[in-house]
């Protein structure tokens, strides 16, 4: 008989072999705090939306100013490096030529809103990192951008809405480029602190839905990167040829 001292140890004091293997071996959970299913979460599962879904979304906007969820962080890297590119490539021109900025001024505001955008990566990594963790810090980063977006492409139609409102009649040609302005800029940092968030995170998230303990996930980390710079190149083409 054992002493009172000794503990009894189940038969079963691990999960058998093939249950343990349908697991991630790194800890993760799932959404509802489970732990995560291989063959549910993750992998290309997950990053496939990394690197799809950005093409989605930025052209239209872009070239105003001259899927399932698992297809959407590479997806959204994309999407927002072909609006980052597509903006930038043609805002000198629109602010010269719409808004009838001097070049001098207009490069200006150019430079302090790309310097924002360089810049806003460094405070999205420290709220990640501390306060909200990766993913709501793209969410919230991806909301802000997307809304900011829409209102710089509110800016190049709000001539038309003007001219079309019986309410706005009394306002003069200045103070519609004037607003013209705020909208767009309010628009632009908007955009630039949705790229703080989503830049340092995104990359990492991506990488975080391959299992380390998993020797083939691990080979195939790799070839996430590996496409995650190819889609960054590739909407920078894109928006450098087809939206200029």
């Amino acid at each position: 008989m054992a002493s009172a001292g000794e503990h009894t140890v189940p038969l079963l004091d691990r999960p058998p072999p093939e249950a343990a293997e349908a697991y991630t071996t790194d800890g993760s959970l799932d959404f509802d705090g489970n732990p995560a299913l291989k063959n549910r979460t993750g992998g290309w599962r997950a990053c496939r939306a990394v690197l799809g879904n950005l093409f989605l979304v930025p052209i239209e906007i872009s070239t105003v100013i001259w899927f399932r969820p698992h297809l959407v962080r590479a997806g959204t890297d994309f999407c927002y490096c072909l609006a980052f590119h597509g903006i930038s490539y043609n805002l000198v021109t629109y602010l010269t030529a719409v808004l009838g900025q001097s070049n001098v001024v207009a490069a200006r505001s150019v430079s302090s809103w790309k310097g924002t955008c360089y810049l806003t990566p460094l405070a999205g990594a420290v709220v990640a990192d501390s306060y909200w963790g990766r993913y709501r810090t793209m969410v919230v980063s991806c909301s802000v951008g997307v809304a900011g977006m829409l209102m710089a492409a509110l800016s190049a139609y709000l001539p038309l809405l003007v001219k079309n409102g019986s309410s706005f009649t009394g306002l003069t040609s200045s103070n519609i480029v004037s607003a013209q302005e705020f909208i767009l800029f309010l628009g632009l940092y908007m955009v630039a602190f949705g790229l703080g968030g989503l830049r340092p995170c995104l990359m990492s998230f991506g990488a975080d839905q391959f299992d380390d303990g998993d020797p083939s996930e691990r080979v195939t980390k790799g070839s996430f990167f590996n496409w995650y710079v190819f889609n960054m190149y590739c909407a920078s083409l894109v928006s450098s040829t087809g939206i200029v």
